[in-house]
This record gives structure tokens, C-alpha cells and sequence, in this order.
């Protein structure tokens, strides 16, 4: 939708998300540190009481729960690019000299371990994946197909395999999915259910909605539960409450909610069936009641903590790759939104009110060989921090107005706070907007699609000595397994139930 014209300029005050997260987990502690010993927490849904957590038990493990957060598509850059961004933001006068380990730390910089993860798939020859392959092998630990969720061979020749939220599950433990994507994109699908092509959305939905197991599911994508969207007609949300789920699609719906298992479908008021807005619009320009991937990864701890048995929860900043694939370098503004989640994990893991909770950050690999510079040894931080919209609202933005000169000269100053020249208000017309921004920034971009780089990650707590190395994606869910003491054979096939 076109942008609101009176964009502020004032830099953002992240001063506030880390008191909230403060207060978050004080309540969180408090709760955790009575229901975890006292039993699985019974959510009151009227007349209807709706456990969390599966039916088994477990034995062993050092860590009581697990929280693996994803930035889609981040490489070395995309970290160095948010450091820079909070760097310029708390002091614009010290910077660049604050950029250092003394003077601007992010949340990634209290991990116990660094280390590297090689990304590549199942594929003849090929050393880049898609999110499904990427995906599956952190999941499950073992590698599939580009194109695949929850399983190996081909298209032609699927098998599903296990993964390591479904032994959680079987274990007792309640498990989790976040995502500022649909839910039933790629990345959280490859945790809990079973396609050959990660196109078939319809399916991974019905199979989250029938499965059951997995107690919290939030995210974007309701076209794919909504009867009057699905190809086939059937009403996912309907189900959905019969299975026990709370379903909302507001930010004060999530904020109400109550413990029990929930269905969480996002988006802008104006359409929830497609992905979550971009961090920048929705802070800035777009007629949204969408929480942000903070708000959702404290929900999603506050629930599930509620198991005595422990739990399991992904959190994917799924939106940081789409930025990479559009040479959007709003980017660093959702990595940085990335960083704050992972800090929040981060104090939930290392309360003493928490049990031992292994925490970890690492991309399902890099997209749009993003590059901190481009043909100049300077950029212009000042102007990445000031632009406030996507390329995606911007450009939509400017067709509204039909292209008109006057017009776009008003959207894009508007929105990014830059005066443009007479050759960038002829480019821009010319529908070349990327260029121009990226040109101002000193942004690089080497890809329209992913790459085949290492990714960085960041551990901690019990199992974290397992990724303070160099190691491979199918490790992840490995290593996790190995810290919650779960059964877990890697490429265990499994029958499933697979429609059409």
C-alpha cells in the first residue's frame, strides 16, 4: 500500500526493547521456575483444558530446552552490517570509531562459542541450497534436495525422515515455530512436517494442524489454512481450534493469549495470507497490527517454558533473505531486529531462574553476496539509517503514483530523507530505484539468489562445545539432540502420511 507521507526521521529508541525484555523475563523466570516444577501447564479455553507438550518423557541431557534462531539468508556481512547500524545509531558522532569490540557489542557477541557452517545440499555438482535443503539437513542431520522439506531421495522418489522437533515431541517436550515468513514456508516446515516440494504449503499446514505437534506455531500465511483459500476447500482454522489451538492474527490478540497451544497468522491488516511486513514498514510506514519477531520469540518462550518437560523452539528471521535477493539495504535494520530476538533468548537462557537452556544463531546460509562496500571505501550510514521503508513499499509506492515525476521525487525523499539528484530522479522513473540507493549507501550486492558461503554461528549454554568449530549443517540438529539427551537417529525414514 502507498506510504504514509509524514515519516519520522527520529532514529529509533532501542533503549526501550531491552527494559520490556527485562520485564519479559522476570515474569518468564517467575513462571518458569514454579510450573517446571510443577508439572505440564493446563491452558483454560473455556470449557476446553489443552496441554503443552507431548505424551513422552525423557532421560539425560544437560540442557533442559533448546532455542535455535535462524537469520535466513545472513553471512559475515549481514552481522557487520547491523554492528554498524547500532554503532551509528547509539552515537553518530563517535562513529566509526565505536565500532569495536569495546564500543558496540551485539547480542551474537555474549555466545559462549563461534564458529562456521558449510551450507551445501544433495545435489550433483552443486555447492548452493535453497531453504528447503538448508532446512531439512539442520533439521533432520542428513541432506536432501534443493526444493525438499523433511525427507531424501527425489521428488520422484521421497522418503520422509524424522527430525529433531519431532523427537523433542515424542520425548514429552512442547516445541515451537516462529517465523516473520508464512508459517509454512520452507525454513519452519522442514521442522515438523513432510513434503516433496516445498511448494505444497496446502499439505505442510494441514499437516501442523493434524500432527499436533507443535504446541506453537506464529508466523504469516493464513491463505493456507483459510477454507476459502485452499485448493481444496477444507477449513485448517476450524481444525485448528478443535485440536486445541488459540488462534489470533493481532498483536494484542498474541499479547492476550494465554498459555495452551497457539496458532499465530500475521501480516498487514489489509492481507495476513501473504509474508510479515519488512521490519522498516512496519515501523514506520505500513497500516499494520503485526507483532515483531521480539514480541513473538518472549510469547512463544512465555508458553512453552510452561513444560515441565522442557521445550523446543526454532525462531527464523525469514525476511533477511528476501532483502538479499531484492539488494534491499534496509537488510541491516532486520538484522538488527534479528539481534534484539536473539538477545532475548539470550536472557531467558542465562537467568538463574531458568533451567539449562542451549541457545544458538546461525543462517541456513547466505544470500545476495551482500558487501560493505561497493566502489568507495566510505559508505553513508547515516543515509542507511535514515531510510525508512523497503524497496518492496517504495517501489509499489511510486507505480501508485503512476510513476509521475513530482510524485516519486515526493515518495522516495520522503521515506529515506535523501535529496536526490536530477540523474537519480531520471534513473529512479526509469524504474532503477535498487541502484540509486544502493549507489548512495555504498551497499554491494555480488547475487540475485543465494551463494554458496560459509555462515557464521553462535552458541551457548549445555552443547554449545559442539559448535565452537568449523562444522556442517546436518551437526545442528545433532548437537541439539545430543545437549536435550534425546533419541535422535539422523535420517531416521519414518512413515508418514503425505496427501496429494
Amino acid at each position: 500500500m502507498p506510504g504514509k507521507p509524514d515519516v519520522s526521521d527520529d532514529a529509533e529508541d532501542r533503549s526501550g526493547i531491552s527494559a520490556d525484555r527485562r520485564t519479559f523475563m522476570g515474569t518468564v523466570g517467575a513462571i518458569t521456575g514454579a510450573s517446571a516444577l510443577g508439572g505440564t501447564a493446563l491452558a483454560d479455553d473455556g470449557d476446553e483444558k489443552t496441554e503443552v507438550g507431548g505424551e513422552g518423557s525423557r532421560t539425560g541431557g544437560d540442557a533442559q530446552n533448546a532455542i535455535l534462531v535462524i537469520p535466513d539468508g545472513a553471512g559475515q556481512a549481514h552481522i557487520s552490517g547491523a554492528r554498524y547500524l547500532k554503532a551509528y545509531q547509539e552515537d553518530s558522532e563517535a562513529f566509526p570509531e565505536n565500532v569495536t569490540p569495546d564500543g558496540t557489542t551485539l547480542n551474537v557477541d555474549r555466545a559462549d562459542r563461534i564458529g562456521g557452517m558449510s551450507t551445501q545440499p544433495d545435489e550433483p555438482e552443486l555447492l548452493i541450497t535453497d531453504s528447503g535443503a538448508a532446512g531439512t539437513a539442520m533439521a533432520t542431520g542428513t541432506k536432501g534436495y534443493n526444493g525438499v522439506i523433511g525427507g531424501i531421495g527425489s521428488e520422484d522418489d521421497y522418503t520422509p525422515v524424522g527430525t529433531v522437533l519431532e523427537a523433542a515431541h515424542e520425548a514429552g517436550m512442547a516445541t515451537g515455530l516462529v517465523t516473520t515468513t508464512r508459517i509454512t514456508h520452507a525454513t519452519p516446515a522442514a521442522f515438523a512436517t513432510h513434503v516433496p516440494d516445498r511448494g505444497m504449503e496446502d499439505e505442510i499446514a494441514r499437516q501442523y494442524v493434524e500432527n499436533g505437534n507443535v504446541d506453537v506455531l506464529l508466523g504469516s500465511g493464513k491463505r493456507h489454512f483459510d477454507p476459502e483459500e485452499r485448493d481444496d476447500g477444507e477449513d485448517m482454522l476450524a481444525r485448528a481450534e478443535e485440536q486445541g489451538y488459540h488462534v489470533v492474527e493481532t498483536e494484542a490478540e498474541l499479547a492476550d493469549a494465554d498459555d495452551g497451544k497457539l496458532l499465530g497468522l500475521f501480516g498487514s491488516e489489509s492481507d495476513r495470507s501473504a509474508h510479515m511486513s519488512y521490519y522498516v514498514d512496519r515501523e514506520y510506514v505500513d497500516d499494520t497490527d503485526e507483532p515483531g519477531l521480539v514480541e513473538m520469540t518472549e510469547k512463544a518462550i512465555e508458553v512453552l517454558s510452561d513444560c515441565e518437560n522442557g521445550f523446543f523452539l526454532m525462531v527464523e528471521s525469514g525476511r533477511v533473505d528476501h532483502q538479499g535477493h531484492s539488494h534491499d539495504n534496509t537488510i541491516t535494520h532486520e538484522q538488527l531486529e534479528c539481534d534484539e530476538a536473539f538477545g532475548t533468548v539470550l536472557d531467558y537462557a542465562e537467568d538463574d531462574d531458568t533451567p539449562e537452556t542451549f541457545a544458538m544463531q546461525v543462517a541456513d546460509h547466505e544470500t545476495g553476496g551482500m558487501s560493505l562496500g561497493w566502489d568507495a571505501y566510505d559508505m553513508d550510514w547515516a543515509a542507511i539509517d535514515e531510510i525508512r521503508a523497503s524497496l518492496e513499499h517504495l517501489d509499489y509506492a511510486i507505480e501508485e503514483a503512476g510513476y509521475d515525476r513530482g510524485a516519486t521525487v515526493d515518495v522516495v525523499e520522503a521515506h529515506t530523507g535523501l535529496e536526490l539528484t536530477e540523474g537519480e530522479i531520471i534513473d529512479i522513473v526509469g524504474g532503477d530505484l535498487t541502484n540509486v540507493l544502493n549507489k548512495r549507501t555504498q551497499m554491494g550486492w555480488s547475487s540475485d539468489s543465494h551463494t554458496g558461503e560459509e555462515v557464521p554461528s553462535y552458541a551457548s549454554g549445555p552443547g554449545a562445545e559442539h559448535f565452537g568449530q568449523y562444522f556442517d549443517n546436518t551437526d545442528v540438529s545433532v548437537g541439539i539432540a545430543d545437549a536435550l539427551g534425546l533419541e535422535f537417529e539422523p535420517g531416521r525414514e519414518i512413515d508418514y502420511e503425505i496427501r496429494n
